[in-house]
C-alpha cells in the first residue's frame, strides 16, 4: 500500500472519530485524543462577528490539573507560559485556554489548541518525578529575583567531607553567614543529616565565622514539620522556614 493511501486511510478514520455537540452558545468538538485520565479532549467553537472564531477548552485542562493535586508553582507557571507561547494560546477568564482567528485559520488553531492541551496535561508527571528539583528551582529563583545577595558555596567539614550549598548569604558586618538548604519533603532523617552537616562544618578549625546560621527552607505544601524534626532543629541550632512564609524568608536579607 502506498504511503499516501495509508495517510488517506488515517484521515478517514480520524474524521469518523470526531463528534460534534451543539450547545446554546457554542459547538463542542469531541476529539479522539485522550487526556491524562483517558477522557476525550473537547474543543469548543464560539462564532464571533466578521467570520472570526474563538476556540477554547472551557477551562477543563487547568481545572483538571488542580483537581489532580497539581499546584501551579512558579516553575510550573513558567512551563505553562512557554507552552502557551509556543502554540499562540492565551489564558482567559483565569483558567480557559483559548485561541482566536478567522474561519480559514481553523485547522491551525485547532491543531495548536489540542497540542497545547496535551502538553499541559504532561505537567501531571511533574508531581512525582521532578517536583523536588522544581521546588529547589522555585526557591533559588525567588532568592535571586529578590536580590538576597547570596551565591552558591562549598564548605569543608571537620570530617573531611565537602558540602555544597546552592545558596549562601555571606557574612557582612553584624549580619552572620547564612547557609541555606532546601527540603521538598521534610523528615526527621533528613533533619539529622542537616544537623550532622552543620555540626561537622562548625567543628572545622578553619571555619571562623561568628554565630553562623543554618537555614532549611521546606515545602510546607508537601508536608508539615513533625515534632521530631522540630526537636532536632532546636537541638542543633537549625532554623526551619516554611516556603509559604515569605515574611520570614524576607527577614534573611542583609540590610
Amino acid at each position: 500500500m502506498e504511503t499516501r493511501e495509508l495517510l488517506n486511510n488515517y484521515y478517514d478514520w480520524l474524521k469518523k472519530k470526531y463528534v460534534i455537540k451543539r450547545h446554546a452558545t457554542s459547538d463542542e468538538i469531541i476529539t479522539p485524543f485522550l487526556d491524562n485520565i483517558n477522557d476525550n479532549i473537547s474543543v469548543y467553537v464560539d462564532h464571533l462577528s466578521d467570520k472570526q472564531i474563538l476556540l477554547n477548552d472551557d477551562g477543563y485542562t487547568l481545572n483538571n490539573l488542580e483537581m489532580m493535586g497539581i499546584n501551579l508553582t512558579d516553575t510550573r507557571k513558567r512551563l505553562l507560559e512557554n507552552i502557551c507561547k509556543q502554540f499562540n494560546i492565551k489564558i482567559i477568564e483565569s483558567s480557559v485556554l483559548a485561541i482566536n482567528g478567522t474561519e480559514q485559520d481553523f485547522p491551525v488553531m485547532k491543531y495548536n489548541l489540542t497540542s497545547a492541551i496535551l502538553r499541559i496535561n504532561d505537567l501531571l508527571f511533574t508531581k512525582k518525578a521532578n517536583v523536588e528539583n522544581m521546588f529547589y528551582d522555585d526557591v533559588l529563583n525567588y532568592l535571586q529575583d529578590n536580590d538576597f545577595g547570596g551565591l552558591p558555596t562549598t564548605m569543608l567539614g571537620h570530617s573531611g567531607l565537602t558540602y555544597d550549598f546552592k545558596y549562601a548569604i555571606p557574612q557582612k558586618g553584624e549580619n552572620p553567614l547564612k547557609l541555606i538548604n532546601m527540603q521538598n519533603n521534610i523528615s526527621s532523617s533528613q533533619m539529622m543529616k542537616e544537623a550532622f552537616t552543620f555540626n561537622d562544618i562548625k567543628q572545622n578549625s578553619s571555619f571562623n565565622y561568628k554565630d553562623p546560621q543554618y537555614i532549611v527552607i521546606f515545602n510546607d505544601n508537601e508536608k508539615k514539620v513533625s515534632e521530631r524534626s522540630q526537636q532536632i532543629a532546636d537541638a542543633y541550632g537549625l532554623d526551619l522556614i516554611p516556603w509559604n512564609n515569605k515574611k520570614l524568608i524576607e527577614s534573611l536579607k542583609v540590610s
